[in-house]
């Protein structure tokens, strides 16, 4: 119903939080969008928000995969603007791999 309301309202694309950064990603749910966007004439994006990572098994088993502040310490310790802002380090060869293992579970 509210993809027919929005392609009626002249809407052709819309935009789809996949995880929030907190959960795992639910390959079926984003089918299943897309095969309503698709049915309503809808371009459907998937956004996947990956830097901030929240998920209980990586914060666990990955805890250099975090950011380290200039201070050394790390932003699962202490996080930099509010207890649930936990990021990734970009420099991180474990993140970033894992990060592309996310991104080909959705292309």
């Amino acid at each position: 119903a509210l993809f027919r309301r929005l392609r009626a309202m002249g809407v052709v694309e819309v935009l789809h939080d996949c995880n929030g950064g907190n959960e795992e990603i639910d390959t079926e749910l984003i089918a299943r969008v897309a095969r309503l966007a698709a049915a309503h004439g809808l371009e459907l994006h998937s956004w996947l928000l990956v830097m901030l990572c929240n998920r209980r098994d990586i914060k666990d088993a990955h805890r250099d995969w975090y950011c380290v502040s200039r201070k050394g310490i790390n932003c699962l310790d202490e996080p930099p603007h509010a207890a649930w802002c936990n990021f990734l380090c970009p420099t991180s060869s474990g993140a970033r791999a894992w990060i592309r293992s996310l991104v080909w579970t959705l292309a």
